[in-house]
C-alpha cells in the first residue's frame, strides 16, 4: 500500500505542537492530541526520533510491550522519506519544500559536483569538494531551539541528544553525545534533574542502521526496540513533571534488488545528467526531446517498482511540502521524480566507482513501511510545583494613544 505525505498529520505537526507549547510561531498545523496533553504543563519535554521505526517495526514488538502500549496515533513522514529531509523538517519546523534539504546526494550547481552531503566528498571520487559544509554554507537554516529558548513562558534550555559520530551543531542548544542506550538514557535523567525548564530532542539512529545490516523484521531490531521500551519504561516510572514524545522521523522497508540505470543505455541516452537525491526518491534531468520517449521506457521497464511524477506535479500536489519552495529545492526537482512503491531501489553506479551491496533496508519511498510512524505520548507523574504561566505574566502590558 501507498501513502503520501499528510502535512496536516505529520512528524512536522509535532514540532508544531511543541512550538506551540513553547509560544513560538509555526506555518503548520498542531496535534490536537498533544496539544491536549501539553497543556496540562511540563517542566521538561523530551522528543526521541527512533530513526527508521515505522508502524511496521514498532508493531513487530509484543503488545505488552511499553512503547507499543503508549502508543496513540499513526503520523506520515514528509517526503522523501529518509533521513536527510525528514531529519531537517524536524530540526527546522520546514518542510522538504522550504529547507530544500532533500536527499543524502544532491547536485549543487555551485560546485558543479554531486555531493554526498552526509560526507561533504564528491558522490562518485569520494574526493573532497570544499574544506566548508557545501550543504550548510548553500542552505543554510536556522533550528528551533532559538525560539524555544526565548520563550515567554518559562527560561528554557535545549538539548541534543545524538550517537556518538553523528554531527549536529549548536544553535541554540546544547549538543550531548551517548555510547549507548543507557548513557542516553542517563543523560535525559540528568538534564531534566536540573531546577531549570528543559527541552531535550533526541535522535537515535541504531533502528536504522541495524536495519541497514540486517532487515527490518529481523531479531537484532526486535531486540533493540525492546531494549528501547523497556528502558523508557523504567526512566518514565522514576521520573516526574516531564512529557516524552517517541517518533521516528521516516519507516523502513526490506530490499529485494537494486536496478542498475547505467546499464540501461535507452534510459540514460535521454538523460542530461545522472538521477540523484535518493535510491527510492530520484530526480530525472531529461532532454526535452526525449520526454516522450523517457516515459514510455520508464513505464514499461518499471510500472511496478516506481511511479513517475512530473516536476509539475510534485509541486501541484504540495508532495514535498507547502511554503515557499527554497531556490535549491527548485535546483534539485528534476523534470521527473521516481517514487519506490515496491521492495527495490535504483542506482546510477559511475564507470569509476566500485559496486557495492544495497543495503538489506531502505527508506525514501511511499510505501506505507517507509511513510507511516507511530507517536506515543508519554506523560509522568506531574507535582504541583509546577503549573501553568497565568496569560497576565507571559502578555506584555500594551500602551494604546
Amino acid at each position: 500500500m501507498l501513502s503520501y505525505p499528510d502535512y496536516d498529520n505529520s512528524i512536522l505537526n509535532v514540532i508544531s505542537s511543541v512550538r506551540r507549547y513553547y509560544r513560538t510561531s509555526t506555518a503548520y498545523p498542531t496535534l490536537p492530541l498533544l496539544d491536549d496533553v501539553l497543556g496540562a504543563f511540563y517542566k521538561n519535554v523530551v522528543v526521541i526520533l527512533l530513526d527508521g521505526m515505522g508502524m511496521n517495526m514498532a508493531e513487530s514488538l509484543p503488545r505488552s510491550a511499553f512503547l507499543r502500549r503508549k502508543i496513540s496515533d499513526t503520523l506520515t513522514s514528509v517526503f522523501p522519506s529518509a533521513d536527510m529531509a525528514a531529519y531537517t523538517s524536524c530540526l527546522t519546523g520546514l518542510s522538504p519544500n522550504e529547507h530544500g534539504w532533500l536527499g543524502r546526494k544532491l547536485f549543487f550547481k555551485e560546485f558543479c559536483r554531486t555531493i554526498d552531503i552526509v560526507t561533504n566528498t564528491d558522490a562518485y571520487t569520494k574526493g573532497a569538494v570544499t574544506r566548508m559544509s557545501a550543504s550548510r554554507f548553500v542552505m543554510p537554516h536556522e533550528y528551533i531551539f532559538g525560539d524555544i529558548a526565548n520563550s515567554i513562558i518559562a527560561s528554557v534550555q535545549p538539548f541534543t541528544i545524538a550517537r556518538e559520530g553523528q554531527v549536529l551543531s549548536e544553535k541554540g542548544n546544547y549538543h550531548k553525545t551517548a555510547i549507548s542506550q543507557r548513557k542516553l538514557f542517563d543523560l535525559i535523567l540528568r538534564i531534566c534533574a536540573t531546577d531549570q525548564h528543559t527541552f531535550t530532542f533526541v535522535r537515535w539512529n541504531e533502528p536504522a542502521e541495524l536495519a541497514e545490516l540486517y532487515g527490518c523484521d529481523s531479531d537484532q531490531v526486535k531486540a533493540m526496540l525492546g531494549d528501547i521500551s523497556a528502558n523508557l519504561e523504567a526512566v518514565c516510572g522514576s521520573m516526574t513533571d516531564t512529557l516524552f514524545i517517541v517518533t521516528s522521523s521516516h519507516g523502513m522497508t526490506d530490499i529485494s534488488d537494486e536496478l542498475r540505470i547505467d546499464r540501461m543505455r535507452d534510459i540514460t541516452d535521454c538523460l542530461t545528467m545522472p538521477p540523484f537525491v535518493e535510491g527510492r526518491a530520484l530526480s530525472f534531468f531529461v532532454k526535452s526531446e526525449c520526454r516522450q520517449a523517457f516515459e514510455r521506457l520508464f513505464m514499461d521497464k518499471f510500472s511496478s517498482e516506481f511511479i513517475l511524477l512530473t516536476r509539475a506535479e510534485l509541486f501541484r500536489r504540495n508532495i514535498l511540502g507547502r511554503g515557499v519552495t527554497h531556490p535549491k529545492t527548485s535546483d534539485f526537482v528534476g523534470d521527473y521524480m521516481a517514487c519506490a512503491i515496491s521492495d527495490k531501489s535504483m542506482r546510477f553506479l559511475a564507470l569509476n566507482e566500485k559496486p557495492v551491496k544495497p543495503p538489506a533496508a531502505m527508506s525514501g519511498g511511499l510505501t506505507d513501511a517507509e511513510m507511516l510512524v507511530p507517536l506515543a505520548v508519554i506523560p509522568t507523574k506531574q507535582t504541583a510545583k509546577y503549573r501553568p504561566p497565568k496569560l497576565e505574566d507571559i502578555t506584555p502590558n500594551r500602551k494604546f494613544f
